[in-house]
């Protein structure tokens, strides 16, 4: 029980004096590299983009159409000329919209590109918040994984004290068991760190949008 206090006292206080950390540039460019490479968040931001391109044609006229129409125009032919009755006619429209219909489409669209640039910041902070979750979690379990290495060191020396003690009749048979038992704990321990660590990886680097066996070193 005590052992298992001063790794987590330990544990804590490491991840506690990295949260507050005022420069980490590793952190920094891991979040530049998911901002500009998940794609989720991308998507975001180019329909935000593209309804803000929307706003203004939203609130102008339609385009004006132009017409030609030609009447009685020898086929044999197609001289404009050549026949007295062949008639031109040239047509310009420009359809004009129910007063304040084009306000309105200005106002929706303009209600939707704010709509959606809610969304892709909230987004973004939480892409942000997932990247900085999973980098501390990776730098936690790379400190836990140290200490419980130390601990196994010194535990195994003990253990070899106790062997010999116990070999030249001056220690106890419990105790070189109880050392083998909290050895096999540890190397439990470990085994199980080193998957979370593995597992903690692979969805970082899924969020970042790069492969998935890339390693990440969080030192």
């Amino acid at each position: 029980m005590r052992y298992k206090f001063v790794l987590l006292a330990a544990a804590i206080l490491v991840f506690t004096n990295l949260l507050f950390s005022q420069n980490n540039s590793q952190l920094d460019e891991l979040i530049d590299w998911a901002l500009q490479n998940n794609p989720d968040y991308q998507s975001a931001v180019a329909r935000a983009e593209a309804m803000e391109a929307a706003i203004k044609p939203a609130g102008t006229l339609p385009d004006p159409k132009l017409g030609l129409a030609v009447a009685n125009l020898p086929t044999n032919s197609f001289v404009f000329d050549q026949e007295p009755m062949t008639g031109k006619k040239i047509s310009f429209m420009q359809a004009i919209p129910f007063p304040g219909k084009l306000g309105l489409k200005s106002d929706i669209a303009k209600y939707s590109y704010l709509q959606m640039q809610y969304q892709t910041e909230e987004m973004r902070n939480s892409l942000i918040r997932t990247v900085k979750k999973l980098y501390y979690q990776i730098y936690l379990i790379d400190k836990s994984i140290e200490i419980v290495e130390k601990n196994r060191q010194l535990l195994l020396e003990m253990k070899n004290i106790a062997e010999t003690k116990y070999s030249v009749g001056k220690g106890l048979q419990q105790d070189v068991l109880k050392a083998h038992v909290e050895l096999s704990k540890l190397s439990d321990k470990l085994i199980q760190l080193r998957r979370n660590r593995e597992r903690t990886v692979f969805q970082l680097n899924k969020i970042l949008n790069r492969s998935l066996e890339n390693p990440i070193d969080v030192a």
